[in-house]
C-alpha cells in the first residue's frame, strides 16, 4: 500500500463521525513521535463507537456515501482488509467503554451538543455533495451558479482549515454574546447579555444556504426532547403534558365504578426532519439563547468563581464546616446464587448519599467522608434533614461541631433543594436545634460532578463485587 493512501487512511479515520475524542480531560497516551526528543509525544485518546469490520464496511462504501477513495483496485476489491485496518489504525485509537459514557448530563448541555452535531454533520454532507456534483458537471451557467453557491457557504459555515465553523454548541453562543468580562481571570459574560436583554449583542448570522424555510429546501435530520403523556390503563395518549385520559372518562361515563388510570408525563427523545431553516428559527436559535443564561450560572455558580470563594472564606473561618452533599442512582440488590423468585419478585434497592466533611483540627484542614444507606426510595429534603441531623450528631459527639459554628453547605442545582418551602423550614430547625449557621451553595442545575460522586461510585462498585461473593455460614464465621 503507498503511503499516500496510508495518509488517506488515517486522515479518514480521523474524520469518521463514529470516531469521537474521549471526553475525560486527562485520557491520553503516549505514541511514536519520531520528531521529539524521546521519540514520542502525549495525545488526547480517539474512541470508535463502531466496531472494526463496521469501519471497514464504511470505508469501502463508495465515495459518494462516505467511502475513502481508491481504496478499491481495478476489479473493484479492496486493497485493505478489515484486520489490516486494525493494525494501520492510529495508536491512539481505542474502544469505548462505559467509562466513557456521558450520563446524567445537564438536559440544556446535551440537548444543544446533540443539535449542533447534527448542524455539523448536515454542513459536512451537504458540502460534499455540492462537490461532487460540481466535479460530474460539465461547464455551464448552472455549474457557475452552483460553484458560486459552493464557495460562500463555504466562506459563511466553515473554518479556514475545513473545519465546521462551530465545533461545539458554546462556540455558537459566544457569537450572540457582547465580549465577557473578565473575573479573577476567568471570563464571563454580563448579567443583562446572558439573560438576553442586552440591546448591543449581536445576532447569529444564518448562512445564505441554510436560510430557506420552505418544503422545497433541504431538510436536516436531528433528535429532540419531547413531553410525552401516558396513562396507566390505556398506554400513551400523545405529545404535551395532558391531565385527563379521554379513554379514561368516557369509561367513567359507562360505568361509575371505573378506577381511571394514572396520568404521567416524561420527555422523551424524538427524531424529527425539517427544512433548514425551520430548524435554525424553531429549534436551534431557541436553545442558544436558553444555553447562554444556563453557561452563565455553570460559570458563576461553579468552582472557579462562587465555589474559588466559599474555599476562600473557609480558609479563614476555624469554628467552620465545609460540607459537599449528593445523592447517588439507587444500587440495585442482585446477589450471586439468587434463585429465580427472589431475582424476580423481590427488586430491593439502597438509596445511598455521600457527604464530604471538611474542618479544622490544631489549625490544620481535614477531610471525611461519611456515606448514608437508605432503603425507602424517597429522596428529598426530608431524607436530606434525616442524614444531615445524624452527621451533626456524630461531629458533635467527637466535638467537632459547636454552638456557633457556621456550615457551608454545597449541592447540586437539584430543585427539591432550594424551591421547595420543607427544605428552608427543615434548615431552620437544623440551625435552630445545632445553634449553627448555615449557608448553603446550590450550583447550576444539571452540573456538580466532583469528589462526592467518585466515592459514591466506589462504594457502589465495592457493594457490587460483595455481591457477586458466593460464600457458606462456616466460611463467613472464619472471616471474622
Amino acid at each position: 500500500m503507498s503511503k499516500e493512501l496510508q495518509k488517506a487512511l488515517n486522515t479518514w479515520i480521523l474524520n469518521h463521525p463514529r470516531i469521537v475524542p474521549s471526553p475525560i480531560s486527562n485520557d491520553t497516551l503516549w505514541v511514536p513521535a519520531p520528531e521529539e526528543k524521546n521519540g514520542k509525544k502525549k495525545v488526547h485518546k480517539l474512541l470508535q463507537e463502531v466496531s472494526f469490520q463496521e469501519l471497514h464496511n464504511d470505508l469501502i462504501k463508495p465515495v459518494s456515501e462516505g467511502g475513502l477513495e481508491g481504496v478499491l483496485d481495478a476489479n473493484n476489491k479492496p486493497l485493505i482488509s478489515d484486520t489490516a485496518l486494525r493494525a494501520l489504525a492510529p495508536p491512539h485509537l481505542r474502544k469505548m467503554t462505559d467509562c466513557h459514557k456521558q450520563m446524567c448530563g445537564c438536559t440544556v448541555c446535551v440537548s444543544s451538543s446533540v443539535l449542533q452535531s447534527s448542524l455539523n454533520a448536515f454542513r459536512g454532507y451537504r458540502r460534499s455533495q455540492m462537490a461532487t456534483k460540481l466535479a460530474n458537471m460539465r461547464n455551464c451557467r448552472a455549474k457557475r451558479a452552483l460553484q458560486e453557491t459552493y464557495d460562500l457557504y463555504c466562506t459563511e459555515a466553515f473554518q479556514e482549515n475545513n473545519t465546521t465553523l462551530h465545533l461545539q454548541a458554546t462556540d455558537a453562543m459566544k457569537c450572540i454574546l457582547c465580549k465577557p468580562l473578565i473575573v479573577d481571570d476567568y471570563s464571563l459574560h454580563h448579567m443583562k447579555c446572558a439573560l438576553r436583554r442586552c440591546t448591543n449583542c449581536p445576532s447569529y448570522k444564518i448562512p445564505q444556504y441554510e436560510q430557506d424555510s420552505s418544503n422545497n429546501a433541504v431538510h436536516i435530520k436531528f433528535r429532540v426532547r419531547k413531553t410525552f403523556s401516558r396513562c396507566s390503563i390505556h398506554g400513551n395518549l400523545g405529545v404535551g403534558r395532558l391531565k385527563t385520559c379521554l379513554q379514561c372518562t368516557e369509561a367513567i361515563a359507562d360505568n361509575s365504578t371505573f378506577v381511571k388510570g394514572k396520568i404521567s408525563a416524561r420527555d422523551r427523545l424524538t427524531l424529527l426532519e425539517r427544512p433548514i431553516g425551520e430548524f435554525h428559527e424553531k429549534f436551534y436559535l431557541p436553545l442558544l439563547e436558553k444555553l447562554a443564561y444556563h453557561n452563565f450560572l455553570v460559570v458563576a455558580l461553579g468552582k472557579n468563581v462562587s465555589g474559588k470563594y466559599r474555599q476562600k472564606a473557609f480558609r479563614q473561618m476555624k469554628r467552620v464546616l465545609k460540607i459537599r452533599r449528593d445523592y447517588a442512582e439507587r444500587l440495585l440488590a442482585s446477589f450471586a446464587m439468587e434463585v429465580q423468585s427472589d431475582h424476580f419478585g423481590n427488586g430491593r434497592t439502597l438509596s445511598m448519599e455521600g457527604s464530604s466533611v471538611e474542618f479544622y483540627v490544631d489549625n490544620e484542614p481535614t477531610m471525611e467522608f461519611h456515606s448514608h444507606f437508605s432503603d425507602k426510595p424517597e429522596q428529598n429534603a426530608a431524607t436530606t434533614f434525616d442524614h444531615t441531623a445524624a452527621l451533626f450528631d456524630e461531629m458533635k459527639k467527637r466535638g467537632l461541631l459547636e454552638a456557633g459554628f457556621a456550615v457551608l453547605e454545597n449541592t447540586d442545582g437539584c430543585q427539591d433543594q432550594y424551591r421547595k418551602s420543607v427544605a428552608w423550614y427543615l434548615l431552620t430547625v437544623l440551625a435552630t436545634t445545632y445553634q449553627v449557621a448555615i449557608d448553603r451553595g446550590v450550583g447550576a442545575p444539571g452540573h456538580g460532578k466532583d469528589l462526592v460522586d467518585g466515592l459514591n461510585a466506589l462504594d457502589k462498585a465495592f457493594l457490587r463485587a460483595k455481591m457477586c461473593m458466593i460464600g457458606t455460614p462456616e466460611a463467613d464465621e472464619r472471616e471474622c
